[in-house]
């Protein structure tokens, strides 16, 4: 499918907010000790970022982290580090494997 998409920035972007909504979800709304713990290290505009989300608008909630981690690097693939969002979706790429591995 991807090789359909024209605009690949695009994609990308949309991809990135998705996976944000996914992290905020899983870091905010779940509300564990682990998750208040990584929000505390997390780069403080990865935290505004993530506080300005809408996990609302999830479909489903209930995504493995795994898959959230393979979104997060598929975003990277399609960016080119000059973008804007490059930075944010390498930060997030820290975010989902620090909750993967376990503590």
């Amino acid at each position: 499918a991807i090789l359909q998409v024209q605009d690949k920035e695009v994609l990308a972007s949309q991809l990135l907010v998705l996976t944000g909504q996914r992290l905020a979800h899983a870091l905010l709304h779940t509300q564990t000790r682990e998750g208040m713990e990584l929000l505390a290290r997390l780069p403080p505009t990865l935290c505004t970022w993530l506080r300005a989300m809408n996990p609302q608008d999830l479909q489903n909630t209930e995504v493995p982290i795994a898959t959230t981690a393979k979104l997060v690097n598929k975003v990277i693939e399609l960016l080119p580090e000059n973008h804007g969002q490059y930075s944010l979706a390498l930060h997030l790429i820290e975010a989902v494997e620090a909750i993967s591995l376990p503590s």
